[in-house]
Protein backbone atom coordinates (compact mmCIF):
# COMPACT_ATOMS: atom_id res chain seq x y z
CA UNK A 1 0.00 0.00 0.00
CA UNK A 2 1.33 3.18 -0.99
CA UNK A 3 0.10 6.50 1.10
CA UNK A 4 0.47 9.61 -1.20
CA UNK A 5 -0.05 12.24 2.10
CA UNK A 6 2.03 12.42 5.14
CA UNK A 7 -0.87 14.55 6.65
CA UNK A 8 -3.29 13.08 9.50
CA UNK A 9 -5.56 11.28 7.28
CA UNK A 10 -2.33 9.48 5.51
CA UNK A 11 -1.26 8.36 8.99
CA UNK A 12 -4.78 6.99 10.36
CA UNK A 13 -5.23 5.55 7.04
CA UNK A 14 -2.00 3.73 7.43
CA UNK A 15 -2.49 3.01 11.37
CA UNK A 16 -5.88 1.93 10.87
CA UNK A 17 -4.73 -0.97 8.16
CA UNK A 18 -2.38 -2.13 11.23
CA UNK A 19 -5.40 -2.50 13.49
CA UNK A 20 -8.13 -3.92 11.23
CA UNK A 21 -5.13 -6.71 10.27
CA UNK A 22 -3.48 -5.25 6.95
CA UNK A 23 -0.01 -7.13 7.35
CA UNK A 24 1.29 -6.16 3.70
CA UNK A 25 4.03 -3.59 2.97
CA UNK A 26 2.74 0.00 3.91
CA UNK A 27 5.09 3.07 2.65
CA UNK A 28 3.64 6.80 3.96
CA UNK A 29 5.04 9.61 1.34
CA UNK A 30 5.18 13.19 1.95
CA UNK A 31 6.58 16.16 0.69
CA UNK A 32 7.21 18.14 3.00
CA UNK A 33 10.71 17.26 5.36
CA UNK A 34 8.61 17.48 8.62
CA UNK A 35 7.20 14.16 10.29
CA UNK A 36 3.50 13.69 10.36
CA UNK A 37 1.75 16.39 13.09
CA UNK A 38 -1.45 17.72 13.62
CA UNK A 39 -2.90 21.08 12.03
CA UNK A 40 -4.90 22.57 14.75
CA UNK A 41 -2.19 23.88 17.00
CA UNK A 42 -0.41 25.85 14.01
CA UNK A 43 -2.63 29.04 14.55
CA UNK A 44 -2.48 28.28 18.14
CA UNK A 45 -0.15 26.77 20.30
CA UNK A 46 2.84 26.79 17.91
CA UNK A 47 2.36 30.50 16.90
CA UNK A 48 2.18 31.73 20.73
CA UNK A 49 4.89 30.08 22.16
CA UNK A 50 8.57 28.94 21.52
CA UNK A 51 6.86 25.39 20.83
CA UNK A 52 9.52 23.10 18.98
CA UNK A 53 7.46 21.54 15.69
CA UNK A 54 8.53 17.83 17.06
CA UNK A 55 5.91 18.80 19.98
CA UNK A 56 2.83 18.25 17.63
CA UNK A 57 4.22 15.09 16.04
CA UNK A 58 1.26 12.83 15.63
CA UNK A 59 3.80 9.69 16.20
CA UNK A 60 6.94 8.81 17.35
CA UNK A 61 9.87 7.20 15.03
CA UNK A 62 9.32 4.22 17.43
CA UNK A 63 5.86 3.99 16.30
CA UNK A 64 6.25 3.56 12.53
CA UNK A 65 9.25 1.11 13.17
CA UNK A 66 6.91 -0.84 15.75
CA UNK A 67 4.19 -0.68 13.03
CA UNK A 68 5.87 -1.45 9.84
CA UNK A 69 5.02 1.85 8.50
CA UNK A 70 7.28 3.22 6.47
CA UNK A 71 7.92 6.82 6.23
CA UNK A 72 9.31 9.02 3.44
CA UNK A 73 9.49 13.02 3.81
CA UNK A 74 10.56 15.47 1.83
CA UNK A 75 9.62 13.54 -1.46
CA UNK A 76 6.62 15.10 -3.50
CA UNK A 77 4.57 12.43 -6.11
CA UNK A 78 4.45 14.21 -8.90
CA UNK A 79 3.28 11.40 -11.73
CA UNK A 80 1.48 8.41 -11.12
CA UNK A 81 1.36 5.06 -13.67
CA UNK A 82 -0.93 2.67 -13.38
CA UNK A 83 -2.05 -0.76 -14.59
CA UNK A 84 -4.75 -2.99 -14.46
CA UNK A 85 -5.76 -4.25 -11.19
CA UNK A 86 -4.76 -0.80 -9.07
CA UNK A 87 -1.04 -1.73 -9.30
CA UNK A 88 1.20 0.66 -10.55
CA UNK A 89 4.18 3.30 -10.06
CA UNK A 90 4.20 6.32 -8.24
CA UNK A 91 7.20 9.25 -8.99
CA UNK A 92 8.59 12.02 -7.08
CA UNK A 93 9.55 14.91 -8.03
CA UNK A 94 13.51 13.85 -6.98
CA UNK A 95 13.44 11.12 -9.38
CA UNK A 96 12.47 8.74 -6.98
CA UNK A 97 10.05 5.71 -7.49
CA UNK A 98 8.13 3.69 -5.32
CA UNK A 99 5.79 0.85 -6.63
CA UNK A 100 2.55 -0.20 -5.43
CA UNK A 101 -0.05 -3.04 -5.46
CA UNK A 102 -2.83 -0.63 -4.11
CA UNK A 103 -2.85 3.59 -3.67
CA UNK A 104 -4.22 6.14 -0.89
CA UNK A 105 -4.61 9.49 -1.71
CA UNK A 106 -4.47 12.05 1.45
CA UNK A 107 -2.72 14.99 -0.31
CA UNK A 108 -5.04 17.33 1.40
CA UNK A 109 -5.37 21.34 0.01
CA UNK A 110 -3.79 24.23 -0.61
CA UNK A 111 -4.25 27.75 0.63
CA UNK A 112 -6.73 29.44 -1.48
CA UNK A 113 -4.71 33.06 -2.66
CA UNK A 114 -6.22 36.41 -3.29
CA UNK A 115 -7.48 37.53 -6.52
CA UNK A 116 -6.54 41.13 -6.44
CA UNK A 117 -3.68 43.13 -6.72
CA UNK A 118 -0.65 43.45 -3.51
CA UNK A 119 -1.22 40.09 -3.03
CA UNK A 120 2.42 38.95 -3.68
CA UNK A 121 4.25 41.51 -1.41
CA UNK A 122 6.12 40.78 1.34
CA UNK A 123 4.28 40.92 4.93
CA UNK A 124 1.60 39.02 3.03
CA UNK A 125 1.47 35.39 5.30
CA UNK A 126 -0.71 32.33 4.31
CA UNK A 127 -1.21 29.35 7.25
CA UNK A 128 -1.08 25.74 6.19
CA UNK A 129 1.94 24.22 7.04
CA UNK A 130 4.43 23.85 9.80
CA UNK A 131 6.92 26.06 8.11
CA UNK A 132 4.46 28.83 7.28
CA UNK A 133 3.51 29.21 10.91
CA UNK A 134 7.29 29.05 11.97
CA UNK A 135 7.72 32.49 9.51
CA UNK A 136 4.48 33.81 10.53
CA UNK A 137 5.75 33.59 14.26
CA UNK A 138 8.94 35.14 13.61
CA UNK A 139 6.88 38.05 12.04
CA UNK A 140 4.14 38.39 14.27
CA UNK A 141 7.22 38.82 17.03
CA UNK A 142 8.23 41.88 14.64
CA UNK A 143 4.55 43.48 13.98
CA UNK A 144 3.09 46.37 15.37
CA UNK A 145 -0.57 46.22 13.17
CA UNK A 146 -1.73 42.70 12.11
CA UNK A 147 -4.42 42.49 9.38
CA UNK A 148 -6.77 39.02 8.95
CA UNK A 149 -8.27 38.93 6.10
CA UNK A 150 -10.88 35.96 6.59
CA UNK A 151 -13.41 35.21 9.19
CA UNK A 152 -13.35 31.38 9.68
CA UNK A 153 -11.43 29.24 12.24
CA UNK A 154 -8.08 29.72 10.81
CA UNK A 155 -8.42 33.49 10.60
CA UNK A 156 -10.15 34.09 14.00
CA UNK A 157 -8.05 31.56 15.95
CA UNK A 158 -4.47 33.63 14.30
CA UNK A 159 -6.28 36.88 15.15
CA UNK A 160 -6.71 35.22 19.20
CA UNK A 161 -2.95 34.50 18.94
CA UNK A 162 -2.02 37.99 17.42
CA UNK A 163 -3.66 39.13 20.09
CA UNK A 164 -2.35 37.73 22.73
CA UNK A 165 0.93 38.74 21.71
CA UNK A 166 0.30 41.72 22.05
CA UNK A 167 -0.23 42.82 17.94
CA UNK A 168 -3.44 45.43 17.27
CA UNK A 169 -5.39 43.38 15.21
CA UNK A 170 -7.96 44.04 12.59
CA UNK A 171 -10.11 41.26 10.93
CA UNK A 172 -12.51 42.10 7.59
CA UNK A 173 -14.02 39.59 5.46
CA UNK A 174 -16.59 39.03 2.84
CA UNK A 175 -19.32 37.44 4.66
CA UNK A 176 -21.68 39.13 6.88
CA UNK A 177 -21.03 37.54 9.99
CA UNK A 178 -18.09 35.62 11.58
CA UNK A 179 -18.01 31.67 10.57
CA UNK A 180 -21.62 32.01 8.31
CA UNK A 181 -20.19 28.98 6.31
CA UNK A 182 -19.94 27.11 9.65
CA UNK A 183 -21.63 27.58 12.49
CA UNK A 184 -25.51 29.52 13.36
CA UNK A 185 -26.37 32.87 13.51
CA UNK A 186 -26.34 32.60 18.19
CA UNK A 187 -22.30 31.03 17.68
CA UNK A 188 -21.34 33.84 15.10
CA UNK A 189 -22.34 36.64 18.03
CA UNK A 190 -20.56 34.94 20.55
CA UNK A 191 -17.49 34.97 18.32
CA UNK A 192 -17.94 38.56 17.76
CA UNK A 193 -18.62 39.62 21.19
CA UNK A 194 -15.47 37.74 22.12
CA UNK A 195 -12.81 38.82 19.68
CA UNK A 196 -14.17 42.70 20.07
CA UNK A 197 -14.19 42.44 23.99
CA UNK A 198 -10.41 41.56 23.68
CA UNK A 199 -9.59 44.48 21.43
CA UNK A 200 -10.13 43.12 17.88
CA UNK A 201 -11.71 45.43 15.50
CA UNK A 202 -14.22 43.69 13.26
CA UNK A 203 -15.04 44.73 9.55
CA UNK A 204 -18.05 42.40 8.26
CA UNK A 205 -18.98 42.05 4.92
CA UNK A 206 -15.77 44.57 3.86
CA UNK A 207 -13.34 42.16 1.26
CA UNK A 208 -10.57 43.63 0.34
CA UNK A 209 -9.94 45.32 -3.52
CA UNK A 210 -6.35 45.12 -3.29
CA UNK A 211 -3.21 45.42 -0.81
CA UNK A 212 -0.86 48.43 -0.88
CA UNK A 213 2.65 48.65 -1.08
CA UNK A 214 4.98 50.89 0.71
CA UNK A 215 7.22 51.86 -1.96
CA UNK A 216 9.65 48.93 -1.03
CA UNK A 217 7.79 45.70 -1.85
CA UNK A 218 6.37 45.48 1.26
CA UNK A 219 2.51 45.34 2.41
CA UNK A 220 1.38 48.70 4.34
CA UNK A 221 -2.34 48.16 4.42
CA UNK A 222 -5.60 46.97 2.67
CA UNK A 223 -8.05 49.53 0.26
CA UNK A 224 -11.68 48.83 1.36
CA UNK A 225 -14.39 48.20 -1.73
CA UNK A 226 -15.39 52.57 0.18
CA UNK A 227 -12.26 53.47 -0.61
CA UNK A 228 -10.93 53.37 3.53
CA UNK A 229 -7.63 52.16 4.19
CA UNK A 230 -6.50 49.44 6.87
CA UNK A 231 -3.07 49.84 8.07
CA UNK A 232 -1.08 46.71 8.79
CA UNK A 233 2.31 46.17 8.69
CA UNK A 234 1.69 42.29 8.57
CA UNK A 235 -1.47 40.71 6.01
CA UNK A 236 -2.56 36.60 7.46
CA UNK A 237 -4.91 35.68 4.81
CA UNK A 238 -7.58 32.80 5.81
CA UNK A 239 -10.07 32.53 2.72
CA UNK A 240 -10.40 29.01 2.70
CA UNK A 241 -8.79 25.85 1.03
CA UNK A 242 -8.37 24.92 -2.75
CA UNK A 243 -8.29 20.54 -2.70
CA UNK A 244 -5.09 19.29 -4.31
CA UNK A 245 -6.94 17.27 -7.28
CA UNK A 246 -3.85 17.25 -9.83
CA UNK A 247 -2.92 13.52 -9.04
CA UNK A 248 -6.69 12.63 -8.95
CA UNK A 249 -7.01 13.87 -12.55
CA UNK A 250 -4.11 12.38 -13.73
CA UNK A 251 -5.48 8.54 -12.95
CA UNK A 252 -8.45 9.63 -14.29
CA UNK A 253 -10.53 9.75 -11.08
CA UNK A 254 -14.01 11.47 -11.21
CA UNK A 255 -12.89 15.50 -9.80
CA UNK A 256 -16.05 17.95 -8.80
CA UNK A 257 -14.57 20.15 -5.79
CA UNK A 258 -12.48 17.43 -4.55
CA UNK A 259 -11.86 13.76 -5.00
CA UNK A 260 -15.49 12.48 -5.24
CA UNK A 261 -15.42 9.54 -3.26
CA UNK A 262 -18.32 7.22 -2.30
CA UNK A 263 -19.30 6.50 1.63
CA UNK A 264 -16.18 4.07 2.32
CA UNK A 265 -13.65 6.35 1.06
CA UNK A 266 -13.37 4.73 -2.59
CA UNK A 267 -12.65 6.66 -5.61
CA UNK A 268 -14.47 6.25 -8.68
CA UNK A 269 -11.99 3.40 -9.70
CA UNK A 270 -13.50 1.47 -7.03
CA UNK A 271 -9.61 0.90 -6.33
CA UNK A 272 -8.01 4.29 -4.80
CA UNK A 273 -8.98 5.22 -1.98
CA UNK A 274 -9.07 8.92 -0.52
CA UNK A 275 -9.66 10.66 2.25
CA UNK A 276 -8.83 13.92 4.05
CA UNK A 277 -9.20 17.85 3.13
CA UNK A 278 -8.91 16.62 -0.79
CA UNK A 279 -11.95 14.71 -0.94
CA UNK A 280 -15.93 15.60 -1.50
CA UNK A 281 -17.88 12.51 0.21
CA UNK A 282 -21.53 12.51 0.57
CA UNK A 283 -23.04 14.64 3.23
CA UNK A 284 -23.74 12.38 6.73
CA UNK A 285 -27.35 13.57 6.64
CA UNK A 286 -29.41 14.35 3.41
CA UNK A 287 -31.53 17.75 3.37
CA UNK A 288 -33.91 18.27 0.98
CA UNK A 289 -32.43 20.51 -2.05
CA UNK A 290 -28.64 18.88 -0.19
CA UNK A 291 -25.84 19.18 -2.40
CA UNK A 292 -24.96 15.27 -3.08
CA UNK A 293 -21.15 15.76 -2.32
CA UNK A 294 -19.58 18.28 0.39
CA UNK A 295 -16.09 18.57 1.72
CA UNK A 296 -15.25 18.71 5.60
CA UNK A 297 -12.21 20.19 6.49
CA UNK A 298 -12.10 18.92 9.80
CA UNK A 299 -9.87 16.53 12.23
CA UNK A 300 -12.46 14.21 12.40
CA UNK A 301 -12.77 14.12 7.99
CA UNK A 302 -9.12 13.18 8.45
CA UNK A 303 -9.32 10.87 10.77
CA UNK A 304 -12.28 9.21 9.19
CA UNK A 305 -14.96 9.01 11.36
CA UNK A 306 -18.48 9.22 10.45
CA UNK A 307 -20.24 12.03 12.42
CA UNK A 308 -22.65 15.24 12.94
CA UNK A 309 -21.21 18.58 12.27
CA UNK A 310 -20.06 19.71 15.52
CA UNK A 311 -22.74 21.37 17.64
CA UNK A 312 -22.30 25.23 19.21
CA UNK A 313 -21.63 25.44 22.77
CA UNK A 314 -23.19 28.68 22.63
CA UNK A 315 -26.84 28.44 20.63
CA UNK A 316 -28.84 28.62 23.86
CA UNK A 317 -29.50 25.08 24.67
CA UNK A 318 -29.06 23.09 27.89
CA UNK A 319 -25.62 20.68 28.06
CA UNK A 320 -26.17 17.26 26.21
CA UNK A 321 -24.51 15.31 23.68
CA UNK A 322 -23.87 15.42 20.43
CA UNK A 323 -25.96 12.96 17.92
CA UNK A 324 -24.46 9.84 18.04
CA UNK A 325 -21.29 10.10 20.75
CA UNK A 326 -23.13 8.51 23.54
CA UNK A 327 -25.46 9.69 26.73
CA UNK A 328 -23.19 12.16 29.61
CA UNK A 329 -25.03 10.78 32.55
CA UNK A 330 -27.58 7.98 32.78
CA UNK A 331 -30.34 9.88 34.23
CA UNK A 332 -33.92 9.63 32.09
CA UNK A 333 -33.94 12.46 30.81
CA UNK A 334 -34.09 14.89 27.05
CA UNK A 335 -30.98 16.10 25.80
CA UNK A 336 -31.19 18.38 22.59
CA UNK A 337 -29.06 21.15 21.13
CA UNK A 338 -28.69 22.44 17.53
CA UNK A 339 -26.30 22.29 14.75
CA UNK A 340 -26.20 23.99 11.56
CA UNK A 341 -24.64 21.81 9.07
CA UNK A 342 -21.97 23.90 6.43
CA UNK A 343 -24.01 22.33 4.00
CA UNK A 344 -27.79 23.85 4.37
CA UNK A 345 -28.56 27.26 5.49
CA UNK A 346 -31.51 25.32 7.63
CA UNK A 347 -30.31 24.82 10.95
CA UNK A 348 -31.40 21.47 13.03
CA UNK A 349 -31.83 20.29 16.71
CA UNK A 350 -31.67 16.84 17.66
CA UNK A 351 -33.96 15.34 21.20
CA UNK A 352 -32.89 12.20 22.47
CA UNK A 353 -34.83 10.32 24.92
CA UNK A 354 -33.42 7.85 27.39
CA UNK A 355 -35.67 5.93 29.14
CA UNK A 356 -33.81 2.61 29.72
CA UNK A 357 -30.97 1.47 32.48
CA UNK A 358 -27.31 2.90 31.85
CA UNK A 359 -26.32 -0.23 30.04
CA UNK A 360 -29.21 -0.24 27.19
CA UNK A 361 -28.13 0.57 24.21
CA UNK A 362 -30.96 2.05 23.06
CA UNK A 363 -32.11 5.75 22.33
CA UNK A 364 -34.53 7.37 20.34
CA UNK A 365 -33.70 10.55 18.06
CA UNK A 366 -35.93 12.54 16.72
CA UNK A 367 -34.36 15.76 14.62
CA UNK A 368 -36.47 19.27 14.02
CA UNK A 369 -35.87 21.97 12.26
CA UNK A 370 -35.22 24.83 14.55
CA UNK A 371 -36.63 28.58 13.87
CA UNK A 372 -34.43 31.46 13.21
CA UNK A 373 -36.02 33.80 15.62
CA UNK A 374 -35.85 32.12 18.68
CA UNK A 375 -33.49 28.85 18.07
CA UNK A 376 -36.12 26.35 18.89
CA UNK A 377 -37.46 23.48 16.98
CA UNK A 378 -40.72 24.01 15.55
CA UNK A 379 -43.44 21.12 15.88
CA UNK A 380 -42.65 19.35 13.11
CA UNK A 381 -40.76 16.72 13.22
CA UNK A 382 -37.57 15.97 10.12
CA UNK A 383 -37.36 12.44 9.73
CA UNK A 384 -34.97 10.56 8.85
CA UNK A 385 -32.51 10.62 12.02
CA UNK A 386 -28.67 10.08 11.98
CA UNK A 387 -27.82 7.27 10.41
CA UNK A 388 -26.79 4.99 13.51
CA UNK A 389 -27.15 7.84 15.70
CA UNK A 390 -27.30 6.31 19.62
CA UNK A 391 -24.72 6.13 22.20
CA UNK A 392 -23.59 2.65 21.02
CA UNK A 393 -22.87 3.86 17.15
CA UNK A 394 -19.55 1.88 16.46
CA UNK A 395 -16.86 3.95 14.61
CA UNK A 396 -16.53 3.34 11.17
CA UNK A 397 -13.11 3.92 9.98
CA UNK A 398 -11.72 4.61 7.07
CA UNK A 399 -10.43 1.00 6.24
CA UNK A 400 -13.04 -1.28 7.40
CA UNK A 401 -14.91 -1.73 3.74
CA UNK A 402 -13.11 -0.05 1.34
CA UNK A 403 -9.84 -2.60 1.37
Amino acid sequence: MLVVGACQAGIQLACSLREYGYTAPITVVGAERHAPYQRPPLSKTLLQAETPPDAIALRSEAFYADQGIQLVLGERIIRVDRGDGGAGVAYAHSGRSFAFDRLALTVGARPRRLPFPGADLAGVHYLRDTDDALALRAALAKAVDVLVIGGGFIGLEVAASARSLGCEVTVTLADNRLLERAVGVPTSKFFLDAHTRRGVRVHLGAPPVRLLDDGHGRVRGAELPAGSVLTADLVIVGIGAVPRTELAEQLGLTVDNGIVVNEYGLTSDGTTVAAGDCVACPPPVEFPDGPARIRFESVNTAIGRRGPPPCSPTDRFPTGPCPGSGPTSTTSNFRWRAFRPAMTGTSYAVTRSRRSSPSSTTAADTWWPVTSSTGRPTSSPYAPPWPGAGPSRPKRPLTSRCL
